[in-house]
């Protein structure tokens, strides 16, 4: 019941933005197909004495700011919320890795 209640306020806490895990954005170049329209004149009517508008469409390639959610460094694992200690997923001393590098170890 306990884990059931946790993993379902984890996904409100993650569509509301309100989780501390390690999501972090990503940007790069990606190359993408533009399209642009000129206007040209062209004679037209009777006689070919009228002008008329004409539209010509081109496509190239353009380059825009892409994203992508990746984990950030110290997390791995689904949804990016497994904190990485020294880089392994357990501690050494049995405790249990709580956030990037930081063990947190009860003694008895």
């Amino acid at each position: 019941m306990n884990a059931t209640v946790w993993l379902l306020c984890s996904f409100v806490f993650l569509y509301l933005g309100g989780c501390e895990g390690g999501t972090c954005t990503q940007y790069y170049s990606c190359s993408s197909t533009c399209h642009t329209k000129t206007t040209y004149y062209t004679s037209c009517g009777f006689l070919w004495l009228s002008r008329c508008a004409r539209e010509r469409s081109k496509s190239y390639t353009c380059y825009k700011q892409c994203s992508r959610m990746v984990c950030c460094t110290g997390y791995q694992g689904w949804l990016c919320m497994q904190a990485t200690c020294f880089g392994s997923t357990s501690c050494p001393n049995g405790g249990t890795c709580t956030a990037p590098n930081n063990n947190l170890f009860w003694i008895d």
